[in-house]
C-alpha cells in the first residue's frame, strides 16, 4: 500500500503531462480564449507569425522569400549590416492589438482617402493615442492596400497569402506591384519599417480593417518599447502560431499551406516534442530557421488551398518543454481561415486526437483505478 502511494502520484503527473491541457502558467497568447474575445483574427495572427518568422531569422527570411520576389540589386540592401540583427519574436498584447486596430478602422471608417497617416482622422497624435492604451511608449507601422482594385482581391479570403506581402513591402520598403514584386529597397538604416520592425522588442501586435466592399484594407502594427527580458517573456513560448499559405513567385496566387509555430524559450530550452493537432491527426514540426530554442517550427508536409473538405478544420499547436505541455491556444481550436468558405477564426471547442484519452477522461479512469486499489 505504502508503494502505490508513493508511485500513483508519479503516475498522474506522467500520464497528465503528456497530453493535459496546460496549466495557467503557460496561457497561449496572441488566440482569444472564447468566442466573446475578438482579437486576434486570423488575419492578425498570421501577420505576427511573419513579423516574428522574420524576426527570428532575417537572413533566412531574405535568402527564401524576399529575394526571389525583388526585381533588382536591392535586395542586397535588406539586412546587409549588423545593425539589426536576430531578435526573439515579440509576445501578443492585448492592448496594442486594440490600438492598432483601432487606428485601422478609424482610416477606413472615417478618412478613408486621407493618405497614410499615423495620426488619428481627428488629428489626435500617434502618441496620444497609444498612451490611451499602452504605457511605455510604442513604435507604429502602417500599411493601406488598395485590396479589390489593384491586386485582384476580390473578398476577404481572395488573396489568402495577402499577410506576407503586407510584410514583405514592410521590410523592402519599396513599392509592391501588380505583379506581387517590389524593388528599390532602402539601406537598413533608411527603411523605418524594417528598423521598428527588428528594433522594438518584447510585445506587440497588429491590428487591421478591411473596407466593407474589401476596395481597401489597412494595417497597424504597433511594437512596445519595453526590453527583452525573462519579466517579459515569463514562461511562454509559442509566441504565434497558424496555418499559412505559401506565397507564389511573382503571383499573388496560392495552391497550398503549411502550419507554422514561432518558438522561444527565454531558459534556452528545446522542445522534446512539437506538433499541430490538426483535424485529427498529429504532425510533427520541426526548424527552419532560428535554432531549437529560438526557432520558426514547421510542418514539412504542405496541405493543398483548393481542399475545401478541410474548410474550417480546427488545429492547434503542442510543444513538450522541460516536462510540460505548452499548447497554442490555450483553450479551443483555431480553425482553417480562407479555406473553402471558411470566414471563422477560432472554436472554443476542444478537439482530441481519435483514440487518445482528453485529460478529463484520464483523471476519471485513474481515480477509478485508485478506488480500486484502496477498496479491493
Amino acid at each position: 500500500m505504502v508503494c502505490w502511494m508513493v508511485l500513483f502520484p508519479l503516475l498522474i503527473h506522467s500520464i497528465l503531462s503528456q497530453y493535459a491541457l496546460p496549466p495557467s502558467a503557460f496561457p497561449a497568447y496572441g488566440v482569444p480564449s472564447g468566442l466573446s474575445s475578438p482579437h486576434s483574427s486570423y488575419d492578425e495572427r498570421a501577420l505576427l507569425v511573419w513579423l516574428n518568422y522574420i524576426r527570428i531569422d532575417p537572413q533566412y527570411y531574405k535568402s527564401n522569400f524576399l529575394a526571389s520576389r525583388v526585381t533588382d540589386s536591392t535586395i542586397s540592401n535588406v539586412f546587409a549590416t549588423s545593425n539589426l540583427p536576430a531578435k526573439p519574436p515579440i509576445k501578443w498584447n492585448l492592448n496594442l492589438n486594440r490600438v492598432a486596430r483601432a487606428h485601422s478602422y478609424d482610416h477606413i471608417v472615417n478618412c478613408p482617402t486621407l493618405n497614410p497617416a499615423h495620426n488619428n482622422c481627428n488629428s489626435t497624435t500617434f502618441g496620444t493615442r497609444i498612451n490611451k492604451f499602452y504605457s511605455g511608449g510604442a513604435s507604429e507601422i502602417y500599411f493601406k492596400w488598395p485590396f479589390l482594385n489593384s491586386y485582384g482581391g476580390r473578398g476577404r479570403g481572395s488573396l489568402p497569402a495577402w499577410s506576407f506581402w503586407t510584410m514583405a513591402t514592410f521590410i523592402c520598403d519599396g513599392p509592391l506591384s501588380t505583379g506581387g514584386t517590389m524593388n528599390s529597397c532602402p539601406v537598413d538604416g533608411s527603411a523605418g519599417h524594417r528598423v521598428n520592425i527588428m528594433t522594438y522588442n518584447g510585445e506587440g501586435a497588429c491590428g487591421l480593417q478591411f473596407a466593407t466592399d474589401y476596395s481597401t484594407v489597412i494595417v497597424t502594427c504597433n511594437q512596445g518599447t519595453s526590453t527583452t527580458t525573462n519579466s517579459v517573456y515569463g514562461n511562454v513560448t509559442l509566441h504565434s502560431g497558424a496555418h499559412i499559405f505559401t506565397p507564389g513567385t511573382n503571383s499573388f496566387s496560392s495552391t497550398s499551406y503549411r502550419f507554422v509555430a514561432n518558438y522561444y524559450s527565454s531558459a534556452g530550452v528545446t522542445p522534446s516534442r512539437a506538433q499541430v493537432v490538426f483535424n485529427g491527426s498529429r504532425y510533427d514540426m520541426a526548424v527552419e530557421s532560428g535554432e531549437n530554442t529560438r526557432g520558426n517550427y514547421v510542418t514539412s508536409q504542405t496541405f493543398p488551398a483548393t481542399d475545401t473538405t478541410t474548410s474550417c478544420a480546427p488545429y492547434h499547436f503542442e510543444f513538450m518543454v522541460g516536462g510540460e505541455l505548452h499548447r497554442y491556444p490555450a483553450k479551443g481550436e483555431l480553425l482553417t481561415t480562407y479555406l473553402g468558405s471558411c470566414a471563422n477564426d477560432y472554436s472554443d471547442q476542444d478537439i482530441n486526437v481519435p483514440g487518445e484519452a482528453s485529460s478529463t477522461q484520464m483523471v476519471s479512469i485513474l481515480l477509478l483505478f485508485v478506488f480500486v486499489i484502496l477498496f479491493a
